[in-house]
């Protein structure tokens, strides 16, 4: 029987939020490729790996296509001036575009830590330019790690973040949205452009769709002065997953404007001489296409996906014995970060747990930095402190936040982020379990760091690693470090080439990492077909995606579906601690239905 609120408050849903419908967006469709991805990867891992790499080859044409056009070549430009007027570069988004973002500020932190190590004079003829560039993320860098209810649904929380970033006239500003409708990340493409800044808006769904459709999202496709990127590859592999290929094809148009910009300021400032110090890449735009089908090449070969099963085999066992991967890594703590952390809200498994938690459930999968200490580690993976918010109940009202955060406000500030101990803290409740796992990642540049038995880096690797009962490696790199135990190595053996960023290494990590949450969660049932039926409802845009999953599976009108949700949503909120935090309202929904008939 519906409880009584649940009916009216679908009501109210499609009535009141049109805006939030999103059912004609690409992004939000099945992928004819991966119809039956779910039973496929159920009976033959490596199968179903191969199934989810052919949909990444969508996005060569659209990558080879969006590089010739007059936008990117205006995005190049803008980048370039502005590293030489000493300007700023920043980006902003919200969850998966969010975190892109904040990886992007690393990459580019990165390399201009190393160059001006490398080529001192850097610092004279380029001043500050490693601190030239500003991420922005929905909810501060606490939604790094855990997604924040409703945050999204606000424009006005975007333009508060504007405002504190200090936007100004002449800045870059890159705003990335897969959907092209986040109303938080379409709040901070107004704030930048009323401050002056050069504003590019960049997406995933066609801009006719999108102006068809959605008011916030056509207001900004039509005004001439912001930038539009295009960069629709079609559905997502998984149904409405954009930090799948959406991510993958930002990550890789932005992240070649970023080095072709780069590559140009130094060739403009920097003698033959000290070019070559630097090593500096200054690849064409084909060099790239052909560098990321490299990539797919190796990655989705016989070999690599025997590897990647391997991986995913081990997780589910993993979990499914109760216990947990841990994973250790140093230089791409971030990337590891990422995907891990959106295995939560992705398939509703327990998020990353603060240190003073002990109510909560530890999340199955975490990443630790054995070297440092957490607050050194943090600062480590952002090459920065920490950006958390100091919002109080008086700044909520005026933003026209909802009656909970203002009576409420979240605890969001860096003392909070610090709290996710990410460094070489003990953590006995990650290895207590027998089949817990420990993983050491590595790739690029740390192979050779590792290589040595007797470095001090590699010996605080493992002895982190010798508490866990269970070891093992993940390595992206075609040489092995010496005197390592074969038998526990996983391997992807892609050589990426090195460039101003890194640019295919991080994207090569991304599509791994990716690719392991994924099929590991299809296995353990938490896809069906090529839908997240685990999806947890935490704002607008998921309460529509739940009750079109919930209408798709079941026959249901959508109203039904709607109001099955709410129900549920009711139901699980007055259940136990442990039910909330494993329990995905949509798949219960979809039970309940289908047990009704």
């Amino acid at each position: 029987m519906s409880l009584p609120n649940s009916r009216k408050k679908a009501e109210e849903f499609i009535k009141n939020e049109k805006e939030f419908h999103l059912g004609e967006l690409i992004t939000e469709s099945q992928h004819p490729k991966t119809m039956n991805f779910s039973e496929t990867v159920q009976n033959n891992t490596q199968s179903g790996l191969k199934m989810l790499f052919r949909v990444d080859e969508d996005i060569v044409p659209v990558y080879k296509k969006v590089l010739e056009t007059d936008e990117f070549n205006e995005l190049v430009s803008s980048l370039y001036a502005a590293m030489l007027e000493g300007k700023r570069i920043c980006f902003s988004g919200c969850g998966s575009t969010g975190r892109l973002g904040i990886l992007l500020e690393k990459m580019w932190r990165t390399f201009w830590s190393r160059a001006e190590e490398l080529l001192p004079a850097l610092k004279t003829k380029l001043p500050l330019i490693s601190d030239s560039s500003y991420s922005i993320m929905t909810g501060g860098d606490f939604a790094l790690i855990r997604s924040l209810e409703n945050f999204e649904d606000f424009q006005s929380f975007g333009r508060q973040q504007v405002k504190e970033a200090k936007i100004k006239e002449g800045d870059v500003f890159v705003a990335i949205t897969e959907g092209g409708e986040t109303p938080s990340v379409i709040g901070t493409v107004w704030q930048a452009f009323e401050s002056g800044a050069k504003v590019f808006f960049v997406f995933n769904n066609p801009a006719g769709i999108l102006s068809n459709h959605l008011k916030r999202s056509r207001e900004v496709i039509k005004e001439e002065k912001i930038t539009k990127l295009d960069l629709t590859t079609g559905p997502m592999a998984i149904t409405g997953s954009t930090r799948m290929q959406a991510i993958t094809v930002e990550l890789l148009v932005i992240g070649t404007a970023l080095e072709m910009a780069i590559a140009k300021v130094l060739n403009k400032i920097l003698t033959i001489d000290e070019l070559s110090v630097l090593n500096i890449k200054k690849w064409c735009k084909d060099d790239y296409v052909e560098r990321y089908k490299g990539l797919l090449s190796t990655i989705s070969s016989r070999e690599s996906l025997n590897q990647l099963a391997c991986v995913v085999e081990l997780e589910e066992e993993v979990y499914g014995r109760e216990g947990f991967i841990t994973y250790f890594s140093d230089s791409f703590m971030l990337d590891i970060l990422t995907d891990t952390t959106e295995r939560a809200p992705t398939f509703s498994i327990p998020h990353f747990r603060k240190n003073d938690d002990f109510k909560s459930p530890q999340s199955w999968a975490f990443v630790k930095n054995p070297l440092i200490d957490t607050k050194s580690a943090w600062f480590n993976m952002l090459m920065r402190e920490p950006r958390g918010l100091n919002w109080d109940s008086d700044l909520y009202e005026s933003m026209g936040a909802s009656s909970n955060l203002c009576e409420s406000p979240p605890k969001i500030s860096n003392s909070e982020i610090y709290k996710f101990q990410i460094g070489y803290e003990d953590s006995p409740g990650r290895y207590q379990n027998a089949a817990s796992t420990a993983i050491i990642f590595l790739a690029g540049r740390e192979v050779s760091k590792y290589e040595e038995e007797n470095s001090q880096y590699r010996k605080l690797f493992d002895n982190h690693i010798k508490k866990y009962n269970r070891k093992g490696y993940i390595i992206i790199n075609d040489i092995l470090p010496k005197n390592i135990d074969k038998d526990i190595v996983m391997n992807i053996p892609y050589n990426a080439p090195e460039s101003q960023l890194d640019l295919f290494l991080h994207t090569a990590i991304k599509l791994v990492f990716n690719t392991i949450s994924t099929a590991t969660m299809a296995r353990m049932g938490r896809i069906v077909k090529n839908v997240m039926v685990y999806v947890n409802p935490t704002n607008k845009k998921l309460i529509d995606r739940g009750s079109r999953i919930i209408s798709d599976l079941t026959g249901l009108k959508y109203l039904d579906a709607c109001e099955a949700l709410f129900e549920t949503i009711e139901l699980i909120q007055k259940s136990s601690s442990e039910e909330k935090f494993s329990d995905s309202p949509v798949k219960r929904a979809i039970e309940c239905i289908k047990n009704k008939r």
